[in-house]
Parts: C-alpha cells; sequence; structure tokens
C-alpha cells in the first residue's frame, strides 16, 4: 500500500499494482482510501465485513469510490465485454448467465496508472480508450492536518462527449446508540422500516431491524444540491463531509458491519474539456 503520514493521522491508499488482489471490478483503482489510523483512536472506517482481514473485492472497505456501469450511450447496462472508467476492461465470468457486479463479473484487463506522490499527496494518472471515448482522469488523495480530501479530474481527449456518474462509498463503523449522521443540505427520507429520523434531527438505523442482510434507501429531494453531512463516530464524536458537486441523487446503505451514505454526481464532458470534483473527510 501507498501511505501518507502526519502527526495525527496515517492515510492507507491501494497500489493499483501491488494490492491487486484487493481489487476488482467495482470501485474505482486508483486513489482508492482503503483505510485511516488515527495515533490515538486506531483505525477510522469500516465495511461490509469488517473487520476481515481479506474482504471481498466487490464489498472492499474505507472509502472506495465508484464510476458507475461502463460508457453508454443510453443508461442500460451492456452484457457483453465492457470499460469501466477508473477500473478497465470488464466482463462476465458466465457468459451464458446475466451480468452482475458481484457475482458475474471480472476485470479482464486493469488500467495502468502512473503514480508520483509527496508528503502531502498521492495522484495516479491513466488514459483510457473505448469504442469512441477517450479521455484522461487523475485521481489525488490529500492529507492538511486532519482533512481527508480525494480530487477527480476527468478530461475528454477524444472526438465525442464523455458521459460518466460517479459516486462515493464511504465505509463508517457503527454507533452502539444506532446514530448515524446529519444531512446539512435538504433531503428527506422517506417511510422505510430500517431508518429514521430521531428526535434530534439525527438519521437512526432501527436496532430491530435484520441488520445482517443490509438495507439499501434512496433520499429525497437532494438533487442538484451540493452534499455536506455530520457522520457520528464512535471514537471521534463527528467527521463532517462535504463535496463541490451538484448531487444526481443521494443513497444510504447499512448493515450489521458498516454505515454509508452514497452521494452520486452525474455529467457529461465535452470534447477538449474537463470535470473536476473533490469530496472532503474532516476528522
Amino acid at each position: 500500500m501507498l501511505y501518507l503520514h502526519n502527526h495525527d493521522l496515517t492515510v492507507a491508499v491501494l497500489d493499483p499494482v501491488a494490492d491487486r488482489d484487493r481489487l476488482g471490478p467495482r470501485y474505482c483503482t486508483g486513489g482508492y482510501i482503503y483505510q485511516v489510523e488515527d495515533a490515538v483512536h486506531g483505525a477510522l472506517f469500516s465495511g461490509p465485513e469488517f473487520p476481515a482481514e481479506r474482504p471481498l473485492a466487490a464489498n472492499g472497505q474505507g472509502l472506495p469510490e465508484v464510476f458507475q456501469f461502463t460508457l453508454y450511450d443510453d443508461e442500460r447496462e451492456i452484457e457483453h465485454e465492457k470499460l469501466i472508467i477508473g477500473v478497465g476492461m470488464v466482463d462476465k465470468r458466465d457468459s451464458a448467465q446475466p451480468y452482475n457486479l458481484f457475482t458475474n463479473a471480472y476485470t479482464k484487463e486493469f488500467c495502468a496508472w502512473r503514480i508520483d506522490q509527496n508528503e502531502k499527496l498521492i495522484r495516479m494518472e491513466t488514459a483510457q480508450t473505448y469504442k469512441k471515448w477517450s479521455f484522461q482522469l487523475i485521481k489525488e488523495v490529500w492529507l492538511v492536518n486532519r482533512t481527508i480530501t480525494s480530487y477527480t479530474r476527468l478530461r475528454n481527449t477524444g472526438a465525442a462527449p464523455v458521459p460518466f456518474r460517479w459516486f462515493a462509498h464511504p465505509f463508517f463503523p457503527l454507533n452502539p446508540n444506532w446514530e448515524c449522521c446529519q444531512f446539512l443540505m435538504p433531503a428527506k427520507l422517506p417511510d422505510n422500516p430500517a431508518y429514521f429520523i430521531n428526535p434530534s434531527g439525527l438519521l437512526e438505523m432501527n436496532g430491530n431491524y435484520n441488520w445482517r442482510e443490509g438495507y439499501f434507501q434512496l433520499l429525497e429531494n437532494c438533487q442538484g444540491r451540493e452534499f455536506m453531512a455530520i457522520q457520528i463516530h464512535p471514537q471521534l464524536e463527528q467527521i463532517h463531509v462535504t463535496g463541490d458537486f451538484p448531487l444526481l441523487k443521494v443513497a444510504i446503505w447499512a448493515n450489521d458491519r458498516t454505515f454509508s451514505f452514497e452521494p452520486f454526481y452525474e455529467d457529461l464532458v465535452p470534447v477538449d474539456h474537463e470535470k473536476v470534483w473533490a469530496l472532503s473527510h474532516y476528522l
């Protein structure tokens, strides 16, 4: 792994080659923050199988990010070999069965990253081409005091606009009282059996729900806003999370090991243009 250190924190980022056994077709393979260690409190992030030493790559842990689906002319996922931004060429393991990112997919060829690092950041850059699309992707992880920022730059170097849908999937440890977070931008939680807003205004997990199977829920009324949330943390009390991109949607997901909110960003990169965005965690 690659590491950023300061007096308070150690940020572990997966090496796209040396840590390939921890990578798969789901998460972006560059800038993948796998864990953050606090000098006083230890490991700060969780995962669907945490604390398993070798969780399935499709589950992962820490602060992964996703470019959802392949490049597309429409939003339907294709059933044949495809390129996934930040991952590489992906195909089905069993050609006779439907494509499924968890059970029937594998990376045939990972994209190659150029890696540069100094004491404050890790920078990874790759170039990918697929059908009519060509682009450059830069992923950076910055550590400044107790702030960790994931920075993304997607530049169109081809002859056709590049569509993308991206989301972050941070995995937080559960709190003993089931409290999760407070969203600071407008958002509505629909009726559901797993989550509710408590009298303090915090999103809370229903302790009587069977969390072993997990529960996914979309929020409402947050499209077009910038993401802002305060995550309740059992060791740090709070983590503030902000994104500088307009939201497509926000999802929440949890199981008996972890809780996650998922801010989505979707856009189109015109020819000879780029899109730049960042997500920061203030610990």
